[in-house]
Order: C-alpha cells, then sequence, then structure tokens
C-alpha cells in the first residue's frame, strides 16, 4: 500500500504531492491534449484508464477500499490538485472534485467540475456590463 501511495519518486508527484495513480492521470491528460476530442471522448478514457490501473492493483492483492481511503486522503490533502484544470479544450479543462472508490475497479468515479465554461461567459457579461452602464464621472468629459 505504501508504494501505491508513495508522493516522491517523480518530480511531479514530488513538488505537488501526488500518488502513482494522479500522475499517470496526468501525464495521460497531457498526451490526450494534443488530440480534439469532445469532452465526453475525454472523460470516457480518463475513466476506462482508471478502471485499468485498478484492475491491475486489484490483481496484486491490494484492497481497493483500503487504497480508495488512501487515494482520496492524498486527494483531500492537496490544494494544488483541487484547483488544477486539466488540459481538455486548449488548457481549459474540468476540475476533478471529488473521488468515489469501492471494493471493485468499476465502483470508482472521478467525479469533474465542468462549469469553466459558465464561469468565462459570467465573467464577459459582467465585463461588458461594466462598459456599457459605467457609473465613472470623469472630470471635462463632453456631456451628452
Amino acid at each position: 500500500m505504501e508504494a501505491l501511495t508513495q508522493t516522491n519518486a517523480v518530480p511531479l508527484r514530488r513538488e505537488h504531492n501526488l500518488s502513482p495513480l494522479f500522475s499517470g492521470l496526468f501525464f495521460l491528460d497531457f498526451y490526450f491534449g494534443c488530440f480534439d476530442m469532445e469532452k465526453r471522448e475525454w472523460q470516457r478514457r480518463m475513466s476506462r484508464v482508471v478502471v485499468m490501473w485498478l484492475e491491475d492493483i486489484r490483481s496484486s492483492g491490494t484492497d481497493l477500499d483500503e487504497y480508495g481511503a488512501a487515494v482520496r486522503k492524498l486527494y483531500l490533502d492537496n490544494a494544488w490538485l483541487h484547483g488544477w484544470r486539466w488540459h481538455l479544450l486548449g488548457g481549459r479543462g474540468p476540475r476533478l472534485v471529488a473521488l468515489t472508490s469501492g471494493p471493485m475497479p468499476e465502483d470508482w468515479k472521478l467525479h469533474w467540475d465542468w462549469d469553466w465554461d459558465l464561469e468565462d461567459d459570467e465573467f464577459a457579461a459582467e465585463f461588458w456590463e461594466m462598459l456599457e452602464n459605467s457609473p465613472l464621472r470623469i472630470p471635462g468629459r463632453m456631456k451628452y
């Protein structure tokens, strides 16, 4: 179990305290980022990779409930990982917001926040609203 949750063997893991599972997902995310794919396909591929990883972990005799608790703790203790935007759609991808685990690989699920596009639209609308209805009074300006 210790080797599966070790966070200091690879520079990326050392710097951001990532488990081998999250390190693998990061490398795959960069790889998948080279392809033009829709979010559903990206999510399907990431989920499939997690299941394949967990099948290997389980075949080694590791209890997936225990492993899930350890990985979840690493995730919950990692503020950097909470704010990370995955690279789908040119670096503007989702955030991982939760991890569900269980005794079987199929029980595991990564929960993503896809609201990034809504946030951007909200800020754009606020920007244009400020420009169009500016309460700013400039001395010496022309009066209409």
